[in-house]
């Protein structure tokens, strides 16, 4: 689960950078994904150290629900109103980190599934 982490990382840091320059360099709020991503990152990173592997996948976790329901909540706000084209990137990116954080937060809750699982029938 820490590569997940990772590359999820990496993808959220993509996308802010893609924003940005789709925006014509106008829209710095377009790096809080990048933010986020460089945050998962590094706890990714932390977590292939198996002293800190509990501690960083969990904090891994909960950061995503905040980024799940911060860029959800923008986009369904988003979604009800009238937008000009930059603002459109800007809200389709919002819609993507809403799907990127809610298939890490199924990711993780899976492994910790099949973890308890593997662990109850030993």
């Amino acid at each position: 689960m820490e590569k997940t982490a990772i590359w999820f990382g990496i993808a959220l840091m993509l996308l802010g950078v893609l924003v940005f320059i789709g925006t014509n360099y106008e829209n710095t709020s377009s790096f809080i994904p990048a933010i986020l991503g460089l945050a998962l990152t590094m706890l990714g990173l932390a977590a292939l150290n198996s002293r800190y592997q509990k501690k960083a996948m969990h904090t891994a976790v909960v950061l995503t629900v905040f980024g799940f329901f911060g860029s959800g909540l923008k986009s369904i706000s988003g979604l009800a109103e009238n937008t000009k084209p930059a603002d459109q990137i800007w809200l389709t990116a919002q819609i993507v980190v809403t799907i990127i954080c809610a298939v890490f937060i199924g990711l993780s809750l899976k492994s910790l599934y099949d973890l308890k699982k593997e662990r109850f029938l030993k």
